[in-house]
């Protein structure tokens, strides 16, 4: 699947997990109607307020649907945020990466934490 990067490999599971929803009828009208109704360009489109508070952003370096440069509306929107591409990593980079995503996670609960 072209969501990962080098780092990690679906499963045949992983695999039945993603198409055992197309099994139900309602499935293909309910994924059209979300496709069609999504704003795609929200950010542009919507007046979105700033949130002062602590968050954390990761994403893969090799994430091809979520490029670095599209990180930029976190942190216009939530200035506090701590940004970090895991390298090698894909779109799934808490599947794939887990320890590393794990990790940022884990630092940003002390720091709300210990606050």
């Amino acid at each position: 699947m072209r969501v990962y990067g080098k780092r990690g490999h679906f499963t045949t599971r992983d695999v039945e997990e993603y198409v055992a929803p197309s099994q139900f009828p309602e499935f293909g009208p309910a994924i059209r109607h979300l496709l069609h109704s999504y704003d795609w360009r929200a950010a542009e489109n919507r007046d979105l307020p700033t949130m002062h508070l602590p968050a954390a952003g990761v994403w893969g370096s090799l994430d091809h649907m979520m490029p670095a440069d599209a990180m930029g509306i976190y942190s216009r929107l939530l200035p506090q945020i701590v940004l970090r591409a895991v390298p090698d990593a894909g779109h799934v980079v808490a599947e794939e990466t887990p320890r590393e995503v794990n990790e940022v996670l884990l630092a940003l609960l002390r720091q709300v934490y210990f606050a």
